[in-house]
């Protein structure tokens, strides 16, 4: 069924006081949280963009990790949230070849001048990032995030399930020892979208929930329809992943809504023809659903 989530986990309390992204200092033990730069055109209102460096490496034993950044006195607006982590697995005991895998999310939350906190952007389905040796990856992402009102945010990144395998991906058990090593870089960006038209305020579009009837849903049939149908029923889809076939996760499309009951996600995976082999509607409130399948899994096409 791919790699979307049936349950989103909540935002971590955090443990950690949020220290200067120029003091960040190695770590053993608790979540990873900057404090963001903020600029604006008036020193005197609130800032439209926002930057989270992290000036120096920040080591860890392999394991689950939350980092943070804090972003203080956002415009309201729309904006576009770039996450890019460069982080390294190195296994306890050298090897000349691993291949590292682990599992990302995250979210946003507004907090008003008073304090009071409200949900900008749910927590993301975890998504598995792979690559060959030490050398490490960049976990790179790029989503609308809409601030309703003037306030701060914070934005939360999650690492889960690392895990690496040697001398490759076919053979022997996985491995949960080592240390994490999340390099020094600018982690996270927020940048306002303020020209109405533009291209960048179209792809912030793509992230507001949309309607989408009971029937529209119902004519992407799995093992029928096609990436080419999905997207003359529904549009561009607000984020895409393009899967990895060799570790057999398939290629998605999501895409946010709202109706009656709600906001909900529409996930929707694809087999290696490019046929829809999945679609589920996930609601914001339960984080559950059913999903719909392809009822005669297909054959490979390739010899």
């Amino acid at each position: 069924m791919g790699n979307f989530g049936l349950l989103l986990i909540g935002a971590a309390a955090l443990a950690a006081p949020p220290i200067s992204a120029r003091g960040a200092q190695p770590a053993t033990t608790g979540p990873l949280v900057l404090q963001g730069k903020c600029t604006s055109a008036n020193k005197s209102e609130a800032c439209t963009s926002c930057a989270v460096t992290l000036a120096q490496d920040f080591k860890q034993p392999a394991g689950d990790r939350v980092l943070t950044g804090l972003c203080p006195r956002m415009a309201a607006g729309r904006y576009r949230l770039n996450i890019a982590v460069p982080v390294e697995l190195v296994p306890a005991q050298p090897a000349l070849k691993i291949f590292a895998q682990l599992q990302e999310s995250f979210g946003a939350t507004a907090r008003d001048p008073s304090g009071r906190a409200d949900g900008a952007l749910a927590e993301t389905p975890p998504v598995t990032w792979s690559w060959w040796g030490p050398s490490g990856f960049v976990i790179d992402q790029t989503m609308p995030v809409t601030i309703d009102r003037d306030g701060g945010i914070d934005i939360t990144f999650k690492l889960r399930n690392l895990r690496y395998f040697i001398p490759h991906r076919t053979q022997g058990p996985a491995h949960h020892d080592g240390e994490l090593i999340v390099r020094k870089a600018e982690l996270i960006s927020l940048e306002r979208l303020s020209v109405p038209g533009s291209a960048a305020s179209r792809a912030a579009d793509l992230g507001a929930p949309r309607e989408f009837s009971a029937k529209i849903l119902a004519e992407v049939v799995p093992g029928r329809t096609t990436k080419k149908q999905v997207k003359a029923l529904l549009g561009e889809p607000w984020r895409t992943d393009a899967g990895d076939e060799d570790e057999a996760v398939p290629e998605s499309w999501d895409y946010r809504g709202k109706g009656a009951n709600g906001t909900y996600l529409i996930h929707i995976e694809f087999d290696d023809r490019g046929t829809t082999s999945l679609i589920v509607k996930i609601p914001d409130k339960t984080h559950t659903a059913q999903p719909r399948v392809a009822k005669t899994p297909a054959g490979p096409t390739k010899p």
